[in-house]
């Protein structure tokens, strides 16, 4: 049993230890650890989109969040949907209240008006799901343009990313040992 506070005796053995330290001049910073799924890899990877592979830096910072104001642009959108679903694009209501799955949409292509309408579904329909979708293909820039219309991109900073896309946060699974990263 653990001696009582009250039973320590006064003389108390204390271990020397000495800790080795790295002089430096200051000036120097440890470079930062990037791990980068397609170095593991060895450069070859069986992903269809090498450039959506997840790299780490842990050497980078970001400032705290800071308050914003949110445009909804769901309010004035028709809600016809006339630039959202074109002539043979079809919408199965999954529920009569949440949740819808949309085919012979492109949401890329979407104008302004468009994309105000794709607000206003999601709004009402809470959970859509639009098939057949080419943002794996367009550059990243592009999807990162589409996702910002829609309001401020929000940085996981523990999660891994594109390199220099730090917005987008991948969960990729290598095929062959089952792993999950995130």
């Amino acid at each position: 049993m653990a001696p009582s506070v009250a039973e320590i005796s006064e003389k108390q053995e204390v271990a020397s230890i000495t800790v080795p330290v790295k002089a430096t001049t200051g000036s120097e910073k440890p470079a930062p650890k990037i791990r980068r799924i397609i170095d593991e890899e060895e450069g070859k990877t069986p992903a269809s989109y090498p450039n959506y592979l997840p790299t780490w830096d842990h050497g980078e910072k970001y400032p705290p969040l800071e308050p914003f104001v949110h445009v909804e642009h769901g309010l004035n959108a028709d809600p016809a949907f006339k630039d959202l679903l074109p002539e043979g694009s079809t919408i199965q209501k999954l529920t009569p209240t949440i949740g819808s799955e949309v085919h012979g949409v492109q949401l890329s292509k979407l104008s302004a008006a468009g994309k105000d309408q794709l607000a206003l579904l999601v709004a009402q329909r809470k959970v859509v799901a639009f098939r057949d979708q080419d943002f794996a293909d367009i550059p990243i820039k592009d999807a990162l343009e589409f996702g910002g219309y829609f309001g401020r991109h929000h940085i996981h900073p523990t999660s891994g990313a594109p390199e220099g896309h730090p917005e987008l946060h991948i969960v990729y699974r290598n095929g062959s040992d089952g792993e999950v990263e995130a």
